[in-house]
């Protein structure tokens, strides 16, 4: 059984006859049959209020400190007569103190006294009063050794019984604590400060500092329990209780250590004076503290949580006869209800592989390397969600430019998404930070460097649509390195993560470049009277820093790939995964980037640099525009485009793109483009020397139509096919820093054509809008 990759479908992996669902991030195949795919997370809205309730538990602990602090205080009251008899008969009203009702409904004494007494029980709910203020005052200054015999019982007594097993009251805690403990980066602390006797010496100073009270009561507990004879008989009732006192020692730590200024110890919790530990954004749960939550009064006394009232009076339902029957349908039914809320609760992330980390630096300076499993996801992190992820995958051959259109148009195409009446949302801090360091470079005009082998880069985001009020959708943009996607032609063959992800993915977005692929670069430069120098310049520069011998640059290099070779390894990798059938009928929508286009396009030269009157037909449009950065090169390497913002729409007179009609203008100008593309495409053999024989000039118009074109459309079909020149860094270059933000050149159409299709692939738009036959330059 085939399944998309929402919620409802990770659900339905239980049963036996799913394979589970593909994450669109790494590849990794999910389900619930398939244990240790996903990690159970609590969303956002739970978390925040199960960090109330830590908050309510920290206040909870430090009001016991407090009141153990009184009762460390030594002092005995005097057991005399009272000497005001007269106030005392004013108050008393009567012989008796308790008050007695008579049966005609009057009494003695006063009322007040028993409402008094009432009251108090009712909101004395933990039982301070018989608990924690019935503690006996007590001499810190004394040794056990001072204390009689008397005393010292009741001192064991109360902590045992009280503070060992009363500081986790259900209603407030839960499974709080269990959960906290639980987290990877908490139980590797607790296992540096158990490990190490200079890090528990730390710790008993801690709480000398920030609850001195109960830790002294912790410790005359440890000390006559390890004087009981009893413990010599059966030492396992000694060791059971350390290991209670250590459990309360490490819940004292995380909840009140802020209370103190000295909290190195603390340091890998992140907690800081006046700086509370919070849970973290990544809470984990297991499958077992998950089930005491939902049966916590934190859950079934909260309406916060999301849960409908409508659930949660059902789980508050009392069985028959307090038992549970194996056949009770009202179960079966909360069952139910339960998956269909589930997501409220907890996402289920993905434990798969995580995509390259940009280097991340807090607001303090710390180095968040360190704080993996706070700050950064150890692991891909994508969840299912109640509406579809659209996987979009972008492939091709080292050097084919990726990075840089994941720099420049990725950049352009957030700062411009407006023009689409749209707003964009990352999924986590990690794709912010992913979004921040693209947008640093970016401005900064820093161009990346060759990407290191095997580098994955994932963006996930979801868009909404305030303008039209289309459904919010989600995306996951996969960057693959070109080293990876190369080896699918040597023995080592195609990657499988890469392979599940095609199988899935909605939009393919494949580079093929001109420049480097053998059988057209050769005919260009072979005999060559200078007209594309630079063009050949460029190719040896990719070459050289690419070499797989950075030793002997003349060595073979990386980048050297036939794309016709690449592109048909692709469609027969996917023909394998999605089965023999057309891909045409598969609905993938396939974009062919043709990346540095700027390597085609020169004013000063004639028809051989088939790109220069597109770039015309873009600036006529509004698609190019002139550059306000400062630059007064009147020449095309000072234009750059803004993601069609106020474009002219082809042939509809003085009609420009505006938000109200953003998605559907936005697929009228990229069918244009590729329309446009075509043309120009089909004229490549006036790139030649006039002088060449028509036969060699033909040959390399074949390459194109067919190695190219007519490949995609007939496996795609030509509807679902897109051509997209693109110039990444606006002009050819040995400089990777350029001091300024590029004039890039349509590279955000990249990642604007994927989601107006997506839109429309989900019914949102006119079956004639989708289809191309319908627009004029056809």
């Amino acid at each position: 059984m085939q399944l998309k990759n929402r919620i409802e479908d990770y659900l339905e992996t239980i049963k036996p006859d799913t394979a589970g669902i593909t994450c669109p991030a790494c590849g990794s195949v999910l389900g619930i049959r398939r244990q240790g795919s996903t990690d159970m997370v609590l969303t956002q809205n739970v978390r925040l209020e199960l960090d109330g309730n830590l908050n309510s538990y920290r206040l909870f602990l430090e009001k016991i400190e407090a009141i153990l602090e009184q009762r460390t205080v030594y002092y005995k009251g005097y057991a005399g007569n009272y000497p005001y008899d007269r106030e005392l008969r004013h108050y008393q009203r009567g012989e008796k103190l308790q008050i007695e009702f008579k049966p005609d409904g009057n009494y003695t004494g006063i009322i007040a006294e028993l409402v008094s007494n009432s009251f108090v029980e009712m909101i004395d709910f933990f039982e301070w009063i018989k608990n924690f203020y019935s503690f006996p005052r007590v001499d810190k200054d004394k040794s056990l050794n001072q204390m009689n015999g008397e005393e010292a019982k009741l001192i064991y007594q109360k902590t045992k019984g009280i503070l060992v097993t009363g500081l986790e009251p259900r209603s407030i805690a839960g499974p709080l604590v269990d959960i906290i403990f639980d987290q990877k980066y908490v139980s590797t602390w607790q296992q540096k400060v158990l490990k190490n006797p200079e890090n528990m010496n730390k710790l008993a100073k801690l709480l000398e500092e920030i609850c001195p009270a109960i830790d002294w009561y912790l410790k005359i507990l440890m000390d006559i329990n390890s004087k009981n004879p009893d413990n010599q008989t059966n030492p396992q009732n000694h060791e059971q209780l350390k290991d209670g006192i250590t459990r309360i020692k490490f819940i004292l730590a995380i909840v009140l250590g802020h209370r103190t200024q000295n909290n190195e110890l603390l340091t890998d919790l992140f907690i800081e004076a006046d700086s509370p530990f919070t849970l973290p954004r990544k809470t984990v749960i297991a499958p077992k503290y998950l089930g005491q939550l939902l049966c916590s009064e934190i859950v079934l006394g909260n309406c916060k949580i999301g849960l409908s009232q409508n659930l949660l009076q059902k789980l508050k339902k009392e069985l028959n006869n307090g038992q549970r029957q194996g056949n009770d349908k009202t179960v079966e039914e909360v069952v139910k209800n339960l998956n269909n809320e589930i997501d409220k609760f907890v996402h289920f992330c993905c434990s798969g592989p995580v995509s390259k980390n940009p280097d991340q630096k807090s607001e303090d300076s710390r180095d968040l390397s360190k704080t993996a499993y706070i700050f950064a996801e150890e692991n891909c992190g994508w969840y299912p969600k109640l509406e579809p992820t659209h996987p979009v995958i972008l492939l091709g051959s080292p050097g084919t430019g990726k990075s840089s259109v994941m720099l420049t148009g990725f950049t352009t195409f957030y700062e411009n998404i407006y023009a689409l009446g749209a707003t964009i949302n990352f999924e986590s801090p990690e794709d912010e930070a992913r979004m921040n360091s693209l947008y640093k470079d970016y401005s900064a005009g820093i161009m990346p460097k060759p990407t290191s082998k095997g580098d994955r880069t994932t963006i996930k985001l979801s868009i909404e649509f305030p303008v039209k009020g289309y459904p919010r959708t989600h995306f996951v943009f996969t960057d693959v390195a070109g080293e990876v996607m190369a080896r699918s032609l040597t023995a080592e063959g195609s990657d499988p993560a890469i392979l599940r992800i095609l199988k899935n993915a909605e939009t393919i977005i494949f580079f093929f470049d001109i420049s480097i692929e053998p059988s057209i670069r050769q005919k260009l430069t072979e005999g060559d009277d200078g007209t594309w120098q630079k063009l050949d310049k460029s190719v040896k520069r990719v070459f050289v820093s690419r070499a797989n011998n950075q030793q002997n640059v003349k060595d073979t290099s990386r980048a050297e790939v036939s794309q016709i070779q690449l592109l048909g390894k692709l469609i027969q990798d996917l023909r394998v995964q999605r089965g023999e059938n057309d891909l045409k009928n598969d609905g993938v929508n396939f974009i062919c980037v043709i990346p540095k286009m700027d390597l085609f396009a020169d004013e000063t030269e004639g028809d051989r640099y088939f790109f220069t009157k597109f770039l015309k037909d873009l600036q006529l449009q509004d698609i190019l525009v002139r550059s306000h950065r400062g630059n007064e090169d009147e020449s095309f390497q000072g234009m750059r485009s803004i993601g069609g913002t106020s474009a002219k729409i082809p042939d509809q007179t003085s009609r420009k793109l505006i938000p109200d009609n953003g998605i559907e203008d936005q697929k009228i100008l990229g069918q244009w483009i590729s329309q446009k593309t075509l043309t120009y495409l089909s004229k490549v053999k006036q790139a030649l020397d006039p002088q060449t024989p028509e036969p060699i000039k033909d040959s390399l118009q074949y390459t194109l139509d067919v190695g190219l074109v007519k490949t995609l459309n007939y496996n795609f079909g030509e509807d679902n096919v897109y051509f997209l020149p693109v110039s990444a860094q606006g002009k050819d270059s040995d400089n990777l820093n350029f001091g300024s933000a590029p004039n890039q050149k349509l590279s955000e159409y990249v990642f604007i054509l994927p989601v107006v299709l997506s839109i429309n692939n989900n019914g949102q738009s006119s079956e004639e809008q989708n289809k191309k036959s319908g627009f004029p330059w056809s």
